[in-house]
């Protein structure tokens, strides 16, 4: 009883703190720079009309050109990387010029779901020839999106929970969520909504991490 409880405290707890937290970390590969001429000029977008128009990295400028030129083989290559380091397949939903290639905001295609990116290096045109290169991710970041994807899968009726009373209070009371297709475009931790986010570290959680990629047909329960 005292373990069933502790764990539904723990439950409730993050709960709170994903619906409190007003901002939310993205990746570190790069800060982030809005060039929405709208932004520019108001200084805010309505987080309703917010769909991604804008989103950029620092120093994008420099692989815009080989970005807009190559946008297929980024694609291909951000799939494999993700196929071939934790076989999940994914969707591409978006790809950003940054210094020395493109970040690719990526999704999964079936439970554990999860967003995350993928960088895609790729050649300057003055130094190497222009072509994609070398296609990493931050280290760790897959791994704990997994993790929070996991997370959501072994709570789903929790979950469900949660997403029904965040209904009962849009009707309730003016509360806006994110644009998903924002939600898609920009973000890469972990399991996402328009409404809260679950990041998690695989750190943490090493032995649910190995058991859950040793085993992919794990159920519910044993996650």
């Amino acid at each position: 009883m005292k373990r069933m409880l502790k764990g539904t405290f723990a439950f409730i707890g993050l709960v709170s703190i994903l619906l409190i937290g007003g901002c939310e970390s993205t990746s570190s590969y790069s800060s982030l720079e809005d060039k929405n001429a709208e932004t520019k000029t108001s200084g805010m977008t309505p987080v309703q009309d917010y769909v991604g128009q804008g989103f950029s990295m620092v120093e994008g400028e420099r692989t815009e050109d080989e970005v807009a030129t190559y946008p297929m083989e980024i694609e291909a290559a951000a799939k494999a990387y993700m196929k071939e380091k934790v076989q999940f397949d994914v969707i591409v939903n978006n790809i950003v010029p940054a210094r020395d290639g493109a970040l690719c905001f990526v999704e999964s295609t079936e439970q554990p779901y999860f967003h995350t990116s993928v960088i895609v290096g790729v050649g300057d045109a003055e130094d190497q020839g222009i072509g994609v290169e070398d296609v990493y991710s931050l280290e760790g970041e897959v791994e704990g999106s997994i993790v929070s994807g996991l997370y959501q899968m072994a709570y789903e009726e929790e979950f469900q929970a949660l997403d029904n009373f965040m209904v009962d209070t849009l009707q309730k009371y003016p509360v806006v969520g994110k644009n998903e297709e924002a939600v898609n475009d920009t973000m890469s931790v972990g399991y996402q909504t328009e409404y809260y986010f679950i990041s998690m570290s695989s750190l943490r959680f090493p032995d649910v991490y190995n058991n859950y990629m040793n085993n992919r047909q794990m159920s519910k329960d044993e996650i």
